[in-house]
């Protein structure tokens, strides 16, 4: 059984078509079923593209950010996910700058208010977008509900730059501004995914493609991804050039490192004896994270460390399959599965080195946050991972499901203190230059004034 379980959790077509089957049933509700069409509809394209091409006429790019701008970052929740931790730090370092910031949500009901301690002591206002009511009007019946409220919102909050991200929002909220009769904003930025949407049946709808391309025609609109890897990937699916898409990594805060005095209290606050191997994996249980993978590293290293724990932060689709094959490194004490965590950085205090296993990646966050902990990283070699740390200085790297080589890896390190220290030396010096929250503010406004 548990065998073919982790075959079963291997077969990513097969666990997209039953996840795409899933999100039909999940947002089988009226709104749905009202938008969708629309969205698919010929009307609502000719619509949208009547005021791209009369806005394309008049259209001047901004030369600086105005001091006194109003931004409204705009995304589906405060869930717990890196793209939604990356909106939340954008509009912290804005407000820091004394801008006015609207947080704009879609919905902040059970997982999705996940982030949300990280906006409350701050000058953000974050609003929620069943807050406006739907204008109906002879204009406005070929555009979908979503748009039309979103489009009252915009027009009470005035932002002068609409910043969106994924893929439906980045839809929405793009067609809602361009539609606007209002046109108080100065520039629209929509932020993708780590990859095009086409790699997940569980993400992709079929109207994304001709309504980004359509997007893509606006003077107005200016397309980003967080890594150089995800950015060409969707050039290639949009057929738009590379040169369209400039890229905006992530952020990462440089946390103050502690002594050895910290990890001590880590691990006794967490419960973790002091002097056996940790390994933390920080990911959502989807398919395309390969939980699988990352469980047989574990059950192999536990050969060669008997004593090693592995612990795991995050949930998703595939946390309760995933249980079924854990049974026994959970009943030797190898593994814990801790769920969702807001508290990822006493975590990265406890652990010894992060494994990530995915096949598919934009710029990971929680690669980025190990480093600036200085935990050394081992990794799959795909997507942004590579653009993300030192290779052979602050991370190991191996191709996408090459169990072995993992192994091998984390067994280097954790063999090898003095590595692991160099590595994670290594790493903070590279978060430092490259990946400050200040330096990708900048990239954004840059982005805005192209």
């Amino acid at each position: 059984m548990g065998v073919s379980m982790r075959g079963f959790l291997n077969n990513r077509r097969l666990l997209d078509r039953i996840l795409y089957l899933w999100k039909v049933v999940r947002y089988a509700s009226p709104p749905f079923f009202r938008d969708y069409p629309l969205l698919q509809d010929n009307a609502f394209k000719r619509l949208l593209a009547k005021a791209i091409a009369c806005d394309n006429v008049t259209f001047s790019p901004p030369a600086s950010i105005r001091q006194d701008a109003c931004f409204c970052l705009y995304t589906h929740s405060l869930a717990p996910g890196g793209a939604e931790l990356q909106w939340c730090f954008l509009a912290q370092i804005l407000a820091e700058k004394g801008y006015s910031v609207v947080f704009l949500v879609d919905t902040l009901d059970g997982a999705g208010n996940h982030w949300r301690f990280l906006l409350d002591s701050s000058s953000i206002q974050v609003r929620i977008l069943e807050e406006w009511s739907v204008e109906y009007s002879e204009f406005s019946k070929d555009i979908p509900c979503m748009v039309r409220r979103l489009m009252s919102a915009l027009s009470d909050i005035s932002p002068n730059y609409l910043l969106c991200q994924l893929d439906a929002t980045n839809i929405r909220g793009a067609a809602a501004a361009l539609l606007s009769e209002t046109k108080s904003v100065d520039r629209i930025l929509l932020s993708f995914r780590n990859v095009n949407p086409s790699h997940f049946l569980h993400l992709y709808w079929p109207y994304m493609r001709p309504l980004y391309r359509l997007l893509a025609t606006s003077r107005r609109v200016v397309m980003t991804g967080n890594s150089a890897f995800g950015c060409a990937d969707y050039a290639r699916w949009l057929g738009i050039k590379r040169e369209r898409i400039p890229c905006v990594s992530n952020s990462v805060s440089l946390p103050k490192l502690g002594s050895d005095a910290s990890k001590t209290a880590a691990r006794t606050a967490l419960n973790v004896p002091q002097n056996i191997p940790v390994v933390l994996g920080v990911f959502r249980l989807s398919p395309e994270k390969r939980p699988a993978v990352f469980f047989d590293v574990i059950r192999r290293l536990q050969e060669r460390f008997p004593n090693i724990l592995a612990l795991h932060a995050g949930s998703g689709e595939l946390s309760g399959r995933a249980r079924t094959i854990v049974d026994d490194l959970l009943q030797n004490n190898a593994l814990r599965l801790l769920g969702v965590s807001k508290d990822v950085n006493i975590l990265m205090q406890a652990t010894d080195i992060l494994l990530l296993s995915s096949d598919v990646e934009g710029l990971p966050n929680v690669v980025l946050e190990a480093q600036s902990f200085s935990v050394p990283v081992v990794a799959t070699r795909v997507g942004g991972v590579p653009e993300s740390v030192v290779e052979g200085g602050s991370a190991l790297l191996a191709a996408k499901n090459d169990v072995r080589t993992l192994v091998e890896h984390c067994s280097e390190l954790l063999e090898n203190p003095e590595r692991r220290a160099m590595f994670g030396r290594t790493g903070r010096a590279f978060i430092k230059r490259n990946f400050s929250q200040e330096s990708v503010c900048q990239r954004v406004f840059d982005a805005l004034c192209m």
